[in-house]
C-alpha cells in the first residue's frame, strides 16, 4: 500500500511539472516582455536656456564670459538679474559687450525708473548719449509711472520737448489708469495734445469703468 501512494504521489509530481513547463506563469510571461523607453526630454535650445531655466545665474555668467560675441539672447541673462535686484552686476558684466551692452544699459535705466531712482536711471544712460534722446526718456517716463512714482513721472515728461512730451504724458495717464488712479488720469488729459492722444486715455478709462 505504501509503494502505491509513492507511485501516486511521483505520478502528481510529474503532471504538476509537465503542466509547468507547458504553460508559463503571468509572472515569467511578464518578465520576458521587452520595457518601453520613456519618450526623451527635449533639450532646450541652447545652454543659456537651459542654465536660465534651471535658475542658475551663476553658470549663465560664466558662459558669457567664454563666448567672444553676443546678441539680443543674452537680454535673458541682464533681466534674471534685474530679477534678482543686481542691476549693478547687469552693468558691469555688459558694460563693453556691444551692441548687447546698450539695451542692457537701457533695461537698468528703465529698473531704475520704477524704482523711483531716476537719478540712478539717468546715470545709467549718461556713458551712452546715442541712447539719452527724447524717445528713450519718454520710455523712462512711462516705467516710473508703472512703478508707481507719479510725481517723477509727471517732472520729466513735463520737461521733455513738445515732439515728445504728449506721448510721455500720454503713457502716464494710462499708467495712472492701470493703478486705478482715474480721476488723476482724466486731469492730465487736458495737458495732453493732441486729440488722439487723449481719446487713447479717455478709451481706457470708460473701459475700466464698464469692465
Amino acid at each position: 500500500m505504501l509503494e502505491g501512494r509513492m507511485d501516486e504521489a511521483r505520478s502528481l509530481k510529474r503532471e504538476v511539472q509537465r503542466r509547468l513547463t507547458a504553460a508559463p506563469s503571468d509572472d515569467s510571461a511578464l518578465m520576458l516582455q521587452p520595457r518601453t523607453p520613456p519618450p526623451p526630454v527635449p533639450p532646450p535650445a541652447n545652454l543659456l536656456d537651459y542654465y536660465l531655466q534651471a535658475g542658475d545665474i551663476e553658470a549663465a555668467i560664466r558662459l558669457l564670459s567664454s563666448m567672444p560675441a553676443h546678441d539680443s539672447r543674452w537680454l535673458a541673462l541682464a533681466e534674471k538679474l534685474l530679477e534678482a535686484g543686481k542691476p549693478e552686476r547687469a552693468l558691469e558684466l555688459f558694460a563693453n559687450r556691444r551692441p548687447v551692452g546698450d539695451q542692457v544699459r537701457l533695461l537698468v535705466a528703465k529698473h531704475y525708473a520704477k524704482q523711483g531712482q531716476l537719478a540712478n536711471a539717468m546715470a545709467a544712460l549718461e556713458r551712452i548719449p546715442t541712447l539719452k534722446n527724447e524717445y528713450t526718456l519718454v520710455e523712462i517716463a512711462s516705467a516710473a509711472a508703472e512703478g508707481g512714482h507719479f510725481r517723477h513721472a509727471l517732472a520729466l515728461a513735463r520737461e521733455l520737448p513738445e515732439s515728445t512730451r504728449d506721448p510721455a504724458l500720454q503713457q502716464v495717464a494710462l499708467q495712472m489708469v492701470k493703478h486705478g488712479y482715474y480721476g488723476s488720469a482724466y486731469r492730465l488729459t487736458r495737458e495732453i495734445e493732441p486729440e488722439e492722444s487723449r481719446f487713447g486715455v479717455l478709451i481706457a478709462l470708460l473701459r475700466k469703468a464698464v469692465g
